[in-house]
C-alpha cells in the first residue's frame, strides 16, 4: 500500500481497525487497509451515482461496507490467525462462507 503521494483519479486509499476479543478475554485491534476503486465497489454491489471514475462519497460506501463485513467476520474471534485470515479474505474481496 502507498505511504505517500497520490493514486490515480477515482482510487482511494482505505485504512481501518478491526477489533476482536483474544481467548484471554483481552480486547486487541489489526489495521486493515485497502485501495478502493471503481472495480472494487461493481464487485460488492455498490451502485454508483455516475459513470465516470469513483468519487468520494461512492468510495466511502465501499468502505462503509468493508467495515461491516469484517466486523461481522471479527465477532466472536479468539485467535489472531482467524483475524489474519479474515483480513486476507477482505484484501482478496472473497466472499463470505455461511459455514
Amino acid at each position: 500500500m502507498p505511504k505517500r503521494g497520490k493514486l490515480a483519479r477515482g482510487r482511494y486509499w482505505a485504512r481501518w481497525r478491526i477489533y476482536y476479543r483474544t481467548a484471554s478475554g483481552s480486547e486487541e485491534s489489526r489495521r486493515a487497509e485497502k485501495i478502493i476503486d471503481r472495480d472494487l465497489a461493481e464487485q460488492m454491489g455498490v451502485e454508483l451515482a455516475n459513470d465516470g471514475p469513483l468519487n468520494k462519497t461512492d468510495a466511502r460506501k465501499v468502505l462503509e461496507r468493508l467495515i461491516r463485513e469484517t466486523n461481522e467476520d471479527a465477532e466472536g474471534v479468539q485467535h489472531q490467525d482467524d483475524v489474519r485470515r479474515a483480513c486476507a479474505r477482505i484484501h482478496r474481496h472473497e466472499p463470505r462462507s455461511m459455514g
